[in-house]
């Protein structure tokens, strides 16, 4: 009986490292395939509830604006371990160690990644009457997060969706092995659970 207790806990334990090993290769393709960026209607910067990562994430946004990729920045994210909401956290931030000033757009009221989507989905949409409407985005957030975020991008419509590395923007965050190991099993769970919404499971 304990063998075979033993076998079916070995098989587990095996099924688990095999499927995360798949879930790996698009999480890599993510990380290290940002190359050529082409120019976006927008630079869409996805919060974090640690400052020193919004902060890395941040300047990311702000360097593509600077580089011309896009004319406007948004910053998503709505109040978690701050006074104030990540996004305007965030575009403080790049006010307080940049002298340009790019144009803003702010969504705070998100508590997810899926809500800062659809959220800015809807700005954009109630603003469309006024503004130019951004059909294609460059994300902006960390490896472990682009991959679930281009995902969820695609699916609230917007047409063109490129991604970009907030890893060591700037210089506030160096993620540790056990940083990286946690950040991306916490990922892979909240995949299944989207691709469960998604497929309607």
């Amino acid at each position: 009986m304990l063998k075979i207790a033993k076998k079916i806990l070995w098989s587990i334990l095996f099924f688990i490292v095999f499927v995360m090993a798949i879930y790996e290769i698009p999480v890599i393709y993510f990380s290290y395939s940002q190359g050529n960026l082409r120019p976006a209607d927008a630079i869409l910067v996805l919060g974090s509830g640690y400052m020193d990562v919004a902060k890395d994430r941040a300047m990311a946004g702000l360097k593509l604006y600077e580089k011309g990729l896009a004319p406007v920045i948004i910053f998503a994210g709505g109040k978690t371990n701050y006074p104030k909401s990540e996004a305007l956290f965030m575009s403080e931030y790049i006010k307080s160690q940049s002298s340009s000033t790019p144009p803003v757009i702010l969504e705070e009221n998100s508590k997810s990644t899926y809500e800062n989507l659809v959220n800015v989905r809807n700005i954009l949409e109630s603003k469309s009457a006024t503004t130019t409407d951004i059909r294609s985005i460059i994300i902006v957030s960390n490896n472990f997060h682009l991959f679930r975020s281009y995902l969820i991008a695609k699916n609230v419509g917007f047409e063109s969706v490129e991604w970009y590395s907030a890893d060591g923007a700037g210089g506030q965050r160096a993620f540790t092995f056990t940083d990286k190991v946690k950040n991306n099993f916490n990922e892979f769970i909240k995949l299944i659970g989207l691709l469960q919404n998604l497929l309607h499971l």
